[in-house]
């Protein structure tokens, strides 16, 4: 473990660990930017050694397992936040639907992951050599993009591995659409390129908390858009016909097994939730991943270990003391000029004064005819309908001080968050990591790229340069807002 370092003094540093040790029993998500792109380097000339005076440490607390009801949640041992779906009734189906006529279904309760399982969660099971890698690569820049390209063995593999499972198709249903079946997950108003990556928006996936504005009634983010989601069931155009109205499994066999959610080249007719969508179990789409269901939470005990983390805390709590954060921002342009009629084609003109920072999209099925990955202004010359967009991200010269997550106190010889001993978790681990009786906690002992402990998710592994890293909360990583412009073809000349 490398080391992480920064400024406390011993008032600061003895409150922290003091607020590590507040029992609660729920963590709220942060909110998100819409569009966020990957840390840009940060200045560390602030960040210095670490005071390393010591205090006793408070005695430990005995930890509250949260109840299933609505609003619970629970930060789960892969990083995920998981959220509970009360037991009851809801609406399934539609009316009129062929292959998913509305009825009503009653579940017992379950927790559920509140996103997608992202490409940083799925390697650390790959380096754990209990999953096989997925057939889509893979940069540092998608760790927290939903993983793709795995198969049906693949993401039952993997929620194995979490000591979980793929939902039933009704529990991904009822956690999408909420008690009163909702059209979508976030109501029933028309989906948009605000509130969800569809339809070609991007172009590709997404970071798996990008938009908080399509979260459901239980406060799940990414039910339509991004990526498909593998379920349990076995695929039967008339099961909902015969099914149980008590938590239905679905049929015994079949050829396909059912996938839920839409992907970010869905098309509208797609987002409805109660959309059923079925697939070979060897499928293995650039858009097709999937969510775990945990039916016991607590039988697996926590991470010894984490990162701590920058930027406003998960909660309003005193763990951590926050300073503003000074950045300096790039200057965008996009311009779409030249409509030649007689090549039916459009010219689109990006500029940036920060190359390195910026990305563009949208372009694929146009021609670049000026400029480079690294130069710009860059043109493009287009023949399809599309949606340019360009962003960026911004330089920082500084960062808040570090805090804990809920039951973790601050170590202020590495700077690393250290779990508090607290009893009543259970004594199982992940495959690669070993259970410290004596902490009551996962010792994790993983090697290579993650060597670290796993950041949680909507926060971001940053290298600060000379040793140093951290977890930075997306919303803390400011990002020019991204500029984009339909670009719409000439009709051909006359």
């Amino acid at each position: 473990m490398k080391r992480l370092f920064f400024i406390v003094s011993i008032a600061t540093l003895f409150s922290i660990l003091l607020a590590a040790c507040t029992s609660k029993t729920a963590i709220t998500p942060t909110a998100h930017a819409t569009q966020v792109v990957a840390a840009s380097p940060v200045n560390t000339a602030t960040l210095v050694a670490i005071s390393t005076a010591t205090t006793s440490a408070p005695a430990p607390v005995v930890f509250t397992k949260p109840v299933v009801a609505l609003d619970s949640t629970y930060r789960y041992i892969d990083g995920t936040l998981l959220d509970a779906v009360p037991a009851g009734p809801f609406t399934m189906g539609r009316k009129g639907g062929s292959d998913n006529p509305e009825h009503t279904v009653t579940l017992s309760d379950f927790w559920i992951y509140s996103t997608k399982v992202t490409n940083r969660q799925y390697d650390r099971c790959v380096s754990a050599g209990l999953c096989t890698p997925s057939s889509i690569t893979t940069d540092s820049s998608q760790f927290d993009n939903p993983v793709t390209g795995v198969n049906w063995d693949q993401a039952q593999t993997y929620c194995t591995y979490v000591l979980g499972r793929l939902p039933t198709e009704a529990e991904w249903e009822k956690a999408a659409r909420g008690p009163s079946g909702n059209t979508y997950p976030w109501g029933n108003d028309q989906p948009t390129c605000n509130i969800l990556n569809f339809n070609g928006c991007v172009g590709s996936t997404t970071k798996v908390t990008t938009y908080p504005q399509d979260q459901s009634y239980y406060h799940l983010l990414d039910m339509e858009g991004n990526a498909f989601e593998w379920v349990a069931d076995w695929y039967g155009a008339t099961y909902y016909k015969n099914s149980p109205s008590n938590d239905p499994q679905g049929p015994n066999t079949g050829n396909q097994r059912v996938a839920r959610s839409s992907g970010y080249r869905s098309t509208i007719d797609s987002m409805p939730a109660s959309v059923r969508s079925p697939f070979t179990p060897d499928a293995s789409e650039s858009d097709l991943g999937f969510r775990c269901v945990v039916d016991d939470p607590f039988a697996a005990a926590p991470a010894c270990e984490q990162i701590s983390t920058y930027g406003p805390p998960p909660t309003n709590n005193s763990q951590s003391v926050q300073k503003n954060i000074p950045a300096t921002c790039p200057t965008l342009g996009l311009v779409v000029a030249q409509q030649m009629c007689s090549s039916n084609s459009t010219y689109v003109t990006f500029t940036s004064n920060t190359p390195g920072q910026t990305t563009i999209s949208g372009v694929n099925n146009c021609t670049q005819l000026l400029g480079t990955l690294d130069s710009y202004p860059q043109v493009y010359k287009c023949q399809a309908n599309t949606i340019a967009t360009i962003s960026s991200t911004c330089t920082y010269s500084g960062l808040g001080n570090a805090y804990c997550g809920d039951h973790y106190k601050l170590d202020p010889t590495t700077g690393t968050c250290k779990w508090d001993g607290s009893s009543g978790l259970g004594s199982q681990c992940l495959t690669g990591t070993n259970f410290d009786s004596a902490n009551s906690c996962c010792a994790t002992t993983l090697g290579g790229k993650y060597t670290y402990p796993l950041c949680a998710v909507g926060t971001t592994l940053v290298d600060f340069g000379n040793g140093k890293y951290g977890c930075v909360t997306i919303s803390s990583i400011k990002t020019i807002a991204p500029i984009s412009k339909e670009v719409i073809m000439p009709a051909s000349c006359k």
